[in-house]
């Protein structure tokens, strides 16, 4: 079963998630600034969490910030060994090559760094960390739950699986209730907090499974009956995926999936090859069974998108 391909699920707080059902996720965010946000929220408290009381931080101007913890245990880790000792400038909107360099130093990963000095937005942040965590092949125990902001609703899929990943992981959430801000910039006190959580959760993850042996399992055609509720398209109009949702309790692999559609993707209608689709039609999709990304919801190539109705 698919199902069993994503990833394991943490049930926490009150909200109860399995089979099919959709985890609403409570976007009463959080301030940076709250100590209670500083461990994702799957993650224990541990004793190394806890900053050694010996370390003696070079930064003269953050005594008392709400971000204390965050840029000095991130000091003491060697994160801001580029800095130099003085004012640390936590209210310092943070460029993309100052976040990437940082990041860096967490995942060590080639070519992370983007060599530019525009400010860096949220969204980007955590699609950076999204890209990392699967970069470096690590798989994170998380809550599934799909947070709904009023400002996210048009985001393209790559960006809705980041924001997807960074919130149920608790590296990030929204600004305020309603807005996660995707395209605001970024404080240098707000990513301590973030790349400090990032820390918190790669203690947690484990190495992705791999299938060392390609003819070990054979990819079967599965199909999926929905209606589709959102029609994704590129900045030249043409489409590149669908969110479908799951119609069909007798297949309850997935309450919603994100097809994207690729060149070899085949549309029909009555039998007749079509180029669009539409919101709300019902479609059958055939796909391949193959593991997935721990991401909600799923993303998935179609093989073939049908037109059941109209």
């Amino acid at each position: 079963m698919l199902n069993k391909k994503i990833m394991s699920i943490v049930l926490t707080g009150s909200v109860l998630i399995g089979g099919s059902s959709i985890g609403w996720a409570d976007t009463n965010a959080a301030n940076l600034n709250t100590p209670e946000n500083v461990i994702p929220i799957s993650a224990p408290v541990k004793e190394s969490d806890l900053l050694e009381t010996s370390f003696e931080t070079k930064f003269t101007d953050i005594e008392g910030h709400w971000a204390y913890e965050d840029i000095v245990k991130l000091e003491s880790k060697g994160i801001f060994d580029v800095l130099k000792p003085g004012n640390f400038e936590p209210g310092q909107i943070v460029t993309k090559k100052e976040f990437t360099t940082y990041l860096d130093k967490i995942f060590a990963l080639p070519g992370i760094i983007v060599d530019s000095e525009q400010p860096v937005t949220r969204i980007e942040v955590a699609k950076a960390i999204e890209k990392s965590f699967l970069d470096k092949k690590l798989s994170v125990i998380m809550t599934l739950m799909f947070p709904v902001y009023a400002d996210t609703q048009d985001l393209q899929p790559e960006e809705s699986s980041a924001l997807s990943f960074v919130f149920n992981t608790g590296i990030m959430k929204g600004r305020t209730e309603q807005e996660f801000a995707p395209n605001a910039s970024l404080t240098r006190a707000e990513m301590a907090a973030i790349l400090n959580r990032t820390l918190s959760t790669i203690e947690l993850a484990q190495p992705m499974e791999e299938n060392l042996n390609p003819n070990e399992e054979i990819q079967t055609e599965l199909t999926m009956e929905g209606v589709i509720g959102k029609v994704i398209v590129n900045e030249d109009n043409s489409m590149t995926g669908i969110l479908v949702e799951n119609q069909n309790p007798e297949i309850p692999s997935y309450d919603k999936v994100v097809f994207l559609i690729a060149p070899e993707t085949k549309i029909f209608k009555e039998d007749t090859e079509i180029n669009s689709l539409e919101i709300g039609q019902s479609v059958k999709v055939t796909y391949l069974d193959g593991p997935v990304a721990d991401i909600y919801p799923v993303r998935i190539e179609a093989k073939v998108i049908e037109v059941i109705n109209n």
